[in-house]
């Protein structure tokens, strides 16, 4: 009998990991999908920071049902390119991520397109097309690709809903051009950082205005409206507070 325990034990992790995972066709996850795009589903819809860096910036927003995530989007836009992914979650795991992506080249503009099916941890099947811009997208077929689960981290849009990781964001300075003034955040290592319109002030933001070197490179988690004033919209501080390390 010593000898089969081994190999019990091995099978019975197998079986519970391989129950962690989503077990749904091609076919269930595109129903899945399809139904959580019905545009009569009234979604709670929560939006991250616009975090930027050099001529990049990156946004995500959630879209939740009675308190359960459903979907994330992600804009992330520089000079070069722009992408808007979609990742949809079942049971809390990615099952379905899809992309479009324009690379802006020297002479024409690039369009590539991609659909990966999950199993809420890695990437089972995957199709891309792609054309120009003045090409007809349309009469592109997708084929299938090996595209590499690590370039859609479903932890990189957690991480900047959550303000945390790369995009923790850290007291810097004040930014003051009359009659308006910003809070600076920023992130040393990732280079991430935001600039909060301040609408009215707080205690913190009095603590820290009187103290900035005693708050300087500590981590501030902030709470934050996105409104259009005047014709420009702003990131507008409604309030935070210090995380201590």
């Amino acid at each position: 009998m010593k000898i089969f325990f081994p190999v019990l034990f091995l099978l019975l992790v197998y079986a519970c990991e391989s129950s962690s995972l989503i077990q749904m066709s091609e076919e269930e996850i595109d129903e899945y999908v399809g139904e959580r795009r019905d545009t009569a589903v009234v979604y709670d819809v929560e939006e991250s920071l616009m975090y930027s860096r050099e001529d990049e910036s990156y946004h995500v927003t959630a879209y939740s049902l009675e308190d359960t995530l459903v979907y994330y989007v992600t804009e992330e836009m520089s000079e070069n390119h722009s992408e808007t992914v979609n990742y949809f979650l079942k049971d809390q795991l990615p099952v379905y991520i899809e992309s479009s992506r324009f690379d802006y080249l020297d002479t024409t503009t690039r369009i590539t397109e991609r659909r990966m099916y999950l199993n809420g941890e890695v990437i089972t099947i995957a199709f891309e097309r792609s054309a120009g811009y003045d090409e007809d997208m349309e009469t592109k077929k997708f084929e299938e690709r090996v595209i590499e689960t690590e370039d859609y981290e479903i932890g990189r849009p957690q991480r900047a809903m959550a303000q945390a990781g790369e995009f923790a964001m850290q007291f810097n300075d004040f930014l003051i051009i009359n009659p308006d003034a910003y809070m600076v955040l920023k992130n040393k290592e990732s280079g991430y950082s935001v600039a909060l319109y301040i609408q009215e002030g707080d205690m913190l933001l009095d603590e820290i205005y009187e103290h900035p070197e005693d708050y300087k490179g500590k981590v501030i988690q902030v709470r934050h409206e996105f409104k259009t004033m005047n014709g420009i919209e702003r990131m507008i501080y409604r309030g935070g507070i210090v995380k201590e390390e």
